[in-house]
């Protein structure tokens, strides 16, 4: 899932930036960070490319694609 992240708390980031969902956590996200503003450039270097932030901070701009239901789920 594709995410904006518009307001954010990162103490190394000071302007909004666009990312890839990788997981999923109670009422975070880990997202890697694929369009930053250059300014930002050297922290998110350092922040390997992935921050965690809350998902109320998180708009989603693509959603990806639905699971696909296995042999299993449809027996059920």
């Amino acid at each position: 899932m594709q995410c904006s992240v518009n307001s954010c708390n990162l103490p190394n980031l000071e302007k909004p930036f666009t990312g890839q969902v990788e997981k999923i956590y109670e009422n975070s996200l880990l997202v890697e960070i694929t369009e930053n503003a250059p300014a930002d450039q050297p922290a998110v270097n350092e922040m390997n490319h992935r921050a965690v932030v809350r998902m109320d901070e998180v708009e989603v701009i693509k959603h990806g694609p639905a699971p696909e239901k296995s042999v299993k789920d449809e027996d059920k």
